[in-house]
């Protein structure tokens, strides 16, 4: 995790989506962040994460066999848009 993320997700942990999608705007948008730390961003579980990549609502990166990232700018756009 990025020193900038990490800060991010320790920092967050009192606060709202709302409030955590608007600080994670200040991050890169073409950021690679893991499934679990969307799921912290986007307050949901980790395997509603999958769901969503299922279908077809949040894309993966795939960097390695079982090594999936998602763009920063993906999750932001999918929190804005509260389609989850």
């Amino acid at each position: 995790m990025t020193d900038k993320l990490d800060a991010l997700v320790t920092l967050t942990d009192g606060l709202t989506r709302e409030e955590r999608l608007r600080l994670a705007r200040r991050l890169d948008d073409d950021q690679l962040v893991t499934l679990k730390e969307a799921a912290r961003l986007l307050s949901v579980s980790q395997p509603y994460i999958y769901k969503l990549n299922k279908e077809g609502r949040l894309p993966f990166v795939k960097l390695a066999p079982r090594c999936n990232r998602v763009r920063l700018s993906d999750v932001r756009t999918l929190g804005q848009l509260g389609q989850f």
